[in-house]
């Protein structure tokens, strides 16, 4: 796999073996090793993905079994950047010979090694996301002709295991039971999967499911509950869950956000409140699932008469590339637009928010925005909390976050 550095070409190649030499600095040797390299060996660029955006890297890819002289390339690939979400595709690369000759000096074309593509069948479609970053898997049944993948299908808050046929692209079948966030694992044999799941009120828990069913019809095969690995804890006495909602911002954006509400609320009386962020690509805080581990301090302010409010602005992954591209050149600068236009959502649908004591809190590019926020919303926001905050978005290795300024070169640094 190879990425350029703004991180918006993606290239699949396959390199063989005898395309790599011994590294000398000897002229004479280094031209003898190139020119003992036989002339039908050669890489072959078998996909390409290209974006204005950025390319979010993963690693699905599956090649099916190739025969010996085959000049042909079958394998299944998420894409994201041919429709915004990222979706499945069997695609089939025409192996294409090139007359390049290692000996010569001059550098290839660009497309000199550029494979054909024959065919490419979308397996999966619509306006949600197989999921593939974050060591996400496919698991893939030859003998059934079926991929087993993670997706958002049923809404971006829940993660589901689905099922569909490579042979035969369209009906998708979910295997995991609605009103959790699954994270799932197939066995060998297809026959088995197991699911870590919870949702905003119940915590963690691990079961094994069997799939049972006709073998004439393997696509319909129903899950089973089989054995539990872990059950679920019950939660602390003091433990209150929060409440997710949705609202539709000015430019009609369908935003999900979430809200731990005083413990000690009063019909009248109006609570501080603390807005946790994040709001950088590769990041969802809102969805369905527990919250009472990793964001058990949230929890704790709300116990301690504090509102908490938590906005999955745009920026935020699994709502396609546009959503999470919105940020690219204006880091800092829609993504606090949303988190306003949430913060008076809520006070106005609650009626227990103090919009005159709002704090703003995040780590890592949660503490850029912490800061930006008082910078662009000083009349919002009376008292940031950023946590380690980067200071120079173009000097971080991440390309998403160079890319996020305005001016590339330009120094943003969030105390000045």
């Amino acid at each position: 796999m190879f990425l350029d550095r703004p991180q918006q070409r993606l290239q699949l190649v396959l390199l063989p073996p005898a395309l790599f030499i011994p590294v000398t600095e000897n002229a004479e040797e280094r031209l003898a090793f190139a020119r003992a390299v036989p002339r039908n060996v050669q890489p072959h660029v078998v996909y390409e993905e290209v974006t204005d955006v950025w390319i979010n890297v993963h690693d699905i890819f599956y090649p099916f079994p190739q025969s010996e002289g085959e000049d042909e390339l079958c394998f299944i690939r998420a894409n994201e950047c041919k429709t915004g979400f990222c979706h499945l595709y069997k695609v089939t690369a025409i192996l294409k010979p090139s007359g390049y000759d290692w000996s010569e000096p001059l550098s290839p074309g660009e497309d000199e090694f550029k494979c054909p593509i024959k065919e490419e069948i979308a397996l999966t479609s619509g306006e949600w996301e197989v999921l593939a970053r974050h060591g996400s898997k496919i698991w893939v049944n030859e003998e059934t002709k079926l991929v087993y993948f993670q997706g958002t299908k049923d809404t971006p808050l829940e993660h589901h295991l689905y099922v569909v046929s490579y042979e035969t692209a369209g009906e998708i079948v979910r295997l995991t039971a609605p009103g959790f966030s699954h994270s799932c694992s197939m066995s060998q044999n297809f026959d088995m999967f197991v699911s870590h799941y919870s949702s905003v009120g119940t915590p963690p828990c691990v079961h094994v499911y069997k799939l049972s069913g006709p073998d004439d019809d393997p696509l319909h095969k129903q899950p089973h509950f089989w054995a539990s690995m872990m059950e679920a804890a019950s939660c602390p006495p003091d433990y209150v869950p929060p409440e997710i909602f949705h609202f539709h911002t000015r430019s009609d954006v369908r935003l999900y956000g979430m809200i731990y509400k005083p413990h000690a609320v009063q019909p009248g009386k109006k609570h501080p409140t603390v807005l946790f962020v994040y709001g950088g690509p590769q990041v969802q805080l809102v969805n369905n699932s527990f919250k009472g581990i990793k964001y058990l301090r949230l929890n704790t302010l709300a116990s301690l008469g504090y509102a908490v409010v938590v906005i999955d602005g745009r920026g935020s992954c699994q709502r396609g590339l546009r959503f999470e591209g919105a940020l690219k050149n204006q880091m800092g600068q829609v993504e606090i637009e949303d988190q306003v236009e949430g913060l008076q959502f809520v006070a106005e649908k609650y009626g227990f928010i103090d919009l005159s004591r709002v704090a703003i809190h995040g780590w890592s590019y949660g503490g850029f925005l912490s800061l930006m926020g008082l910078i662009h919303k000083p009349q919002v926001f009376k008292q940031p909390h950023g946590a380690e905050p980067p200071s120079s978005l173009p000097a971080t290795a991440d390309p998403r976050m160079a890319s996020g300024c305005t001016k590339p070169r330009q120094q943003l640094s969030v105390g000045g």
